[in-house]
This record gives structure tokens, C-alpha cells and sequence, in this order.
């Protein structure tokens, strides 16, 4: 049920900051496994292309999933 709920807010959460991107200006690092079937790779981009005023760098980890370790 818990990661029903924090699935369900997430959505929430993204309305919430919605106008807030821009004023993030730190270096940014995004680690996402491309196979990840929680949270999809696009949303990785989603972010990137949000953070306009940060430098970012996205690293795509081809066969990983959810969990980076």
C-alpha cells in the first residue's frame, strides 16, 4: 500500500514545484537505470529539460532498473 500511495502523490508533488524549476541553479546529477519499471527514464528527461538554470547531468545506466546499487 505504501508505494501505492507515494505513487499516487507523485503526480502532486510535480503540480507542486511546477513553477519552481527555474530557481534551482546547483549542479544537478540524475542516475537512472533505463530499464527502471517504477519510475520511467522519460521522467529523467522530463527533468532535465525543467532545469533550465542548473547545469545537469543526466547518466543513463542502459540494464539497470529502480535499484542502483
Amino acid at each position: 500500500r505504501m508505494p501505492n500511495d507515494e505513487k499516487l502523490a507523485h503526480r502532486r508533488s510535480l503540480e507542486a514545484i511546477a513553477n519552481g524549476w527555474e530557481v534551482i541553479r546547483s549542479p544537478v546529477y540524475i542516475l537512472h537505470g533505463k530499464a527502471d519499471r517504477l519510475i520511467y527514464y522519460p521522467n529523467a528527461e522530463y527533468a532535465k529539460e525543467k532545469l533550465v538554470n542548473a547545469p545537469v547531468t543526466l547518466v543513463p545506466f542502459e540494464k539497470l532498473g529502480h535499484v542502483i546499487n
